[in-house]
């Protein structure tokens, strides 16, 4: 999945499971280099230790090196349990508006043409997947 968010200037942002849990769900998101080459750098995994994200600093938190910006943000959701075949886990993105104190939002993310909601979403704000390969086990890449 590709996203692109280019403003508000400065808006962080951060990709958000609906209806499944850390355990069942790995997200990661990268951005490629400006170089011409293929290389990604990681920014953000919804588990702290993961060994391809690596902070710029003892205190970098991931979320907030999710930035609007002109580059584009890949992002990946791996499954983690085989037992979830065949569920289906939501994902949306989280942003806190930085001109308002009402809390986190999600994004509005478009759908298909005349109509918002993406195929079997009850709301426009959230790409529902449906889990249908194997998990990433423990003795196998890591590597989205």
């Amino acid at each position: 999945m590709v996203l692109q968010i280019t403003g508000t200037t400065g808006q962080k942002w951060t990709p958000t499971l609906v209806d499944g849990t850390q355990a069942d769900f790995r997200v990661r998101v990268y951005q490629l280099s400006t170089d011409g080459s293929s290389t990604k750098t990681y920014l953000y995994s919804n588990h702290p230790d993961d060994p391809l994200v690596k902070p710029e600093t003892e205190t970098d938190k991931m979320v907030d090196r999710l930035v609007a910006s002109s580059e584009p943000h890949y992002i990946t959701l791996s499954a983690l349990n085989a037992d979830n075949v065949d569920d289906e886990v939501g994902l949306a993105i989280s942003y806190d508006r930085s001109w308002s104190t009402d809390g986190s939002q999600l994004l509005l993310i478009n759908g298909l043409t005349n109509n918002l909601k993406w195929a079997g979403s009850e709301i426009a704000e959230v790409i529902v997947i449906k889990q249908t390969e194997a998990p990433i086990g423990e003795n196998e890449s890591t590597n989205d």
